[in-house]
């Protein structure tokens, strides 16, 4: 009877003591380094250096996942990294400090924190992953200069984002970065940059002016769709490919500056530009795509001698667009066969 009793309480202890290896305080799941769950109802979190006296480096993916009561995080030098959705839906969350031993934010870490205002990003930090901060409340959030790479959808749908400096070293803002981001009204961009993903910044409703570096080559489709506040377009020489619908439904847009070196417009590239009254075609465009000025209702615009394909559309939508008298052949015999207006 002893010898069982001796066993139960051997079997006990291994039992607790492989619970306490597993968690802190019944808070912290943990496991080889890794903070891998959280069970704690607390609004403010310190996560520990040291779990039974094991350092903790990192934290896994989903770890804090949708953990709704945390409004503030502090994350000690001992972390390296934070995986993917760690403190995502973490619906109250206000504030995070991050660890200047941090080289990277992987995807969906912050994704849908939608109370997400105050972050300090150390100077460490060299990526941002894919969909990082979608749907939170930054207004503004100092890059440092040491991120090289901003990811896919990576600051996506933040509605009161209303200030963003890219930093020099940047190649490429990719697809959606910036998309739905409402509030924005100032984006600066670096003399590194070479490539404008799609839809990067579309409905960008606030966006009032945008400056293209020169060193920009590629923008790509619906990158500024429906910046409905842009009035203004200067677009420098370098730029030889625009995407699809990159300025469509920029209502406000009123003037337009295309680069020498540019060969095609686009299919719909202005479309519904209603405000649309000059652009500067430059002698080197070669066609012109299906609805690329469709809707522009006040614009007259001079077509060069090079033109030799204008898609379907291209002037339609309103009576009141006109081509110049000065055109080209080609855009004069097609004014005359799709009633397009001569002036």
């Amino acid at each position: 009877m002893k010898k069982y009793k001796s066993f139960a309480i051997l079997l006990f202890a291994f039992l607790l003591a492989s619970i306490l290896a597993g968690c802190i305080g019944g808070e912290f799941e943990f496991s080889n380094g890794i903070i891998t769950g959280y069970k704690g109802s607390a609004t403010e979190i310190i996560v520990p250096e040291r779990i039974n006296g094991e350092i903790v480096t990192g934290i896994g993916s989903f770890a804090f996942n949708d953990a709704d009561k945390i409004k503030k995080v502090e994350i000690p030098n001992t972390i390296t990294s934070i995986g993917t959705y760690a403190f995502a839906e973490c619906s109250n969350l206000e504030e995070v400090i991050l660890p200047s031993t941090l080289t990277e934010i992987e995807d969906n870490v912050f994704n849908n924190c939608e109370k997400l205002k105050t972050i300090s990003l150390p100077d460490t930090i060299t990526s941002i992953g894919n969909l990082a901060f979608y749907n939170t409340a930054f207004t503004n959030i100092d890059l440092p200069d040491s991120v090289t790479v901003i990811g896919d959808m990576a600051f996506a749908s933040c509605l009161s984002l209303q200030e963003i400096t890219i930093p020099n070293g940047v190649s490429a803002i990719y697809n959606r970065t910036f998309a739905g981001c409402i509030s924005l009204k100032i984006v600066n961009l670096p003399d590194t940059l070479t490539t404008i993903g799609e839809r990067a910044f579309a409905e960008g409703y606030s966006l009032h002016t945008i400056n293209i570096p020169s060193s920009v080559a590629k923008i790509g489709d619906e990158a500024f769709i429906e910046c409905e506040s842009l009035t203004r377009l200067d677009i420098p020489v370098g730029v030889l490919s625009i995407g699809k619908s990159a300025f469509a439904g920029c209502d406000g847009l009123e003037t337009v500056i295309l680069p020498e070196g540019l060969t095609s417009i686009s299919s719909y590239l202005f479309n519904e530009c209603t405000s649309l009254t000059q652009i500067t075609i430059p002698d080197t465009v070669t066609s012109i795509g299906s609805e690329a000025f469709w809707g522009c209702d006040n614009l007259l615009v001079k077509i060069p001698d090079l033109v030799r394909y204008i898609g379907e559309n291209a002037f339609g939508g309103s009576k009141s667009i006109a081509i110049t008298a000065d055109s080209g052949d080609y855009a004069l015999w097609y004014a005359e066969q799709n009633e397009v207006t001569v002036k």
